[in-house]
């Protein structure tokens, strides 16, 4: 496996269809963060390796926008 030398892995969540939970009142709406999303994943907690979630948007998928994309563009470059 490659070593990152210090550095974190930065991952951005826009909420979506992964990130849904149902609800007697709401239907299925975006919920999970992106910490619960990492923690989700078998095996992602013996990989050592440090990643950072970034909860951008909590948004379903067919909300989300050119705006949002270009947000979160000049999020991750800057």
């Amino acid at each position: 496996m490659r070593q990152l030398n210090g550095r974190t892995v930065a991952v951005f969540t826009l909420g979506g269809t992964i990130a849904t939970t149902s609800s007697a009142d709401d239907g299925v709406v975006p919920t999970l963060s992106g910490k619960e999303l990492l923690e989700g994943v078998p095996g992602m907690s013996a990989l050592s390796v440090p990643l950072r979630a970034n909860d951008f948007r909590r948004v379903a998928s067919a909300s989300l926008t050119l705006a949002d994309l270009d947000a979160l563009h000049a999020a991750i470059v800057s």
